[in-house]
């Protein structure tokens, strides 16, 4: 059993591999629109948020232009019937095991709801999720960075001291996220971000497997 009571885990990269279906709604929504895909080939990542995406793809466009690519997208995406991704390697035996000890678990995440919770779902994790923080919780039009969610989590989890709480993730923006918050941070490998910026975001752990997490 682990120290750590309340964990934050990101989704993309952390508890599922998502990015076939994201790349695949992107390049749907740039066929739509005739759009050029070779700055898309080189400059995509999974983890930012969808507006950051958008922004990052189309970088000189009005702001009404990027809407209606967002818009397309989220047709595609967030309005699938079903998607491809799964969980990572022992993930759902480490949130099992996690869930036995009497962990909180929430997930804080760039996804927005509607897929989120699909694919939460899908994976079987809904019984074992307290909350789930993405940024359209309240407003999708006045969406939550990353940092704010982390402390809009943290809010509701109201543990004695922020350092008694993990976040878990695969990009340098899930453990600098928490490290504004004074969360206790784990980097892990398995996911979307290398270990050259995870280590360079100075994170407390970094994990190369699922089945560490409950021994944090």
């Amino acid at each position: 059993m682990g120290r750590f009571q309340t964990i934050f885990f990101d989704f993309d990269g952390t508890l599922g591999d998502t990015e076939p279906d994201i790349r695949q709604a992107w390049r749907n929504t740039l066929a739509k629109h005739s759009l050029d895909d070779d700055l898309f080939k080189h400059v995509f990542r999974v983890g930012p948020s969808l507006h950051e995406t958008s922004k990052l793809l189309f970088p000189d466009a009005a702001g009404e232009f990027r809407h209606v690519i967002e818009e397309t997208y989220k047709s595609f995406y967030d309005d699938a019937e079903t998607y491809d991704a799964i969980p990572y390697p022992g993930i759902t035996d480490a949130v099992k095991r996690l869930a036995a000890d009497g962990v909180k678990m929430f997930v804080v995440t760039n996804k927005r709801l509607k897929p989120l919770r699909k694919l939460v779902a899908k994976f079987g994790l809904n019984e074992y999720c307290t909350g789930l923080f993405t940024p359209d919780i309240f407003d999708p039009e006045h969406p939550f960075s990353k940092p704010e969610l982390v402390k809009l989590a943290l809010r509701v989890a109201n543990p004695p001291c922020p350092a008694d709480v993990l976040i878990v993730g695969d990009t340098e923006i899930d453990i600098l996220s928490g490290k504004a918050s004074g969360l206790s941070t784990c980097g892990v490998t398995w996911g979307y971000g290398s270990r050259e910026v995870i280590s360079g975001a100075d994170p407390d752990f970094i994990i190369d497997n699922a089945a560490s997490i409950p021994e944090l």
